[in-house]
């Protein structure tokens, strides 16, 4: 993972997540293609800026490099014009790495970006069953209806490298993508309930699917608190599960976050798999079936956790 420079503390991949569900009479078709124009729209927006900011920092390490160049010609030997392009080119490089090592924020802008459905497929054994009532009852106490009597209830998760890209979201969100003008006015219009929260990445392994190669995808996750243990045994003792049992199965991409600062609602805990088939993730399944470690997490997991599966959109 990369670093705060100079602070040598980890740089957080954070996601922002809002789960919404749409006001009754509006098809899922329209609702759906109204989200996928303001990813569109947010993803557009934030490669702008990333164009923007680093245009910005190689004209003023341009500016500075000539300034410098400017003040050292006195010192050469040989104050030739190819001597002075070549100081030139020398500080530039000099100070092109120098702000990169000690940079503030990782990449600028929206890193990655999902939009998915949940839903509730028919399920055999009695974990599971309960599993996925915990995550009806989750979402009711999120403030949705998820009992098959309103529109589905969909997630928008982006991902960001460090805090400051959470401003930089917030400023494409309400300034440039606006929050009256479509695509952004028109799904406010047309949502009947949202939940916002914010995560850090605690653990990942496996490749999260690029941008074009998300649809079709399917998410289980599962949300839940930490029991009356400390926080480092607690995420040791899923991290070590996790590697012990997802590992050569066919899931595409294992993530474990934590819920930033007690930002929003919900359990503090998500636990995310992707696959390309439902019957993957059954060797996680199986997992909390088992549940044979000393340090297994039972009770927040296979006993109050919150299941839902997800196909992802886009």
């Amino acid at each position: 993972m990369k670093t705060y420079p100079v602070l040598n503390i980890p740089l957080p991949t954070i996601s922002y997540c809002i789960f919404h569900q749409p006001r009754k009479g509006r098809s899922g078709e329209e609702y759906t293609r109204t989200m996928k124009a303001l990813h569109e729209r947010i993803q557009k927006e934030s490669e702008d800026i990333k164009n923007l900011y680093a245009r910005g920092v190689r004209e003023a390490i341009g500016r500075e490099a000539q300034l410098i160049s400017g003040l050292l010609a006195q010192f050469l030997t040989t104050p030739l014009h190819s001597d002075r392009a070549e100081v030139q080119r020398i500080i530039n490089e000099g100070m092109e790495r120098a702000s990169r090592q000690v940079a503030v924020a990782g990449e600028i802008g929206v890193a990655w970006s999902s939009e998915g459905r949940t839903s509730f497929p028919p399920l055999k054994a009695g974990l599971e069953r309960k599993l996925q009532h915990n995550g009806k009852a989750y979402l009711q106490e999120l403030g949705f209806i998820s009992d098959g009597t309103a529109g589905d209830i969909f997630e928008s998760v982006f991902l960001v490298e460090g805090g400051s890209n959470l401003d930089l979201i917030e400023q494409i969100v309400r300034d440039r993508v606006g929050i009256y003008a479509p695509p952004h006015g028109t799904h406010l219009e047309e949502s009947a309930a949202y939940s916002f929260s914010a995560y850090n990445l605690v653990y990942e392994s496996g490749n999260r699917p690029t941008q074009g190669r998300k649809a079709g995808l399917v998410e289980i996750s599962f949300s839940f608190s930490k029991p009356r243990v400390e926080y480092a045994r607690f995420r040791g003792s899923l991290i070590s599960g996790l590697e012990h049992h997802a590992a050569g199965t066919d899931i595409l991409h294992t993530s474990l976050w934590q819920r930033k600062l007690g930002l929003g609602k919900g359990r503090e805990f998500m636990l995310r798999f992707l696959c390309d088939e439902m019957k993957k993730v059954d060797p996680i399944l199986q997992w909390l079936h088992e549940g044979g470690e000393p340090d297994f997490p039972s009770e927040a997991l296979a006993e109050k956790g919150a299941m839902l599966f997800k196909e992802l959109l886009f």
